[in-house]
């Protein structure tokens, strides 16, 4: 290899470990948040929003 290049090889415990991440992340995205999920979501953002108006004066 000439000096100065770079290496970019992935070795293969690299790439089973990509690919399977992968497939879990689609998995996840494909499940979407619950109900419960989304309703405590939600429930904070609108304590935030409620909460602003009184502590504005920072």
């Amino acid at each position: 290899m000439p000096r100065g290049s770079k290496d970019f090889s992935f070795s293969v415990e690299a790439g089973i470990f990509f690919v399977l991440l992968g497939v879990l992340l689609a998995g996840w995205l494909g499940i979407g948040p619950s109900n419960q999920e989304l309703l405590a979501n939600y429930a904070k953002a609108q304590d935030l929003v409620n909460f602003a108006p009184i502590e504005s004066r920072f």
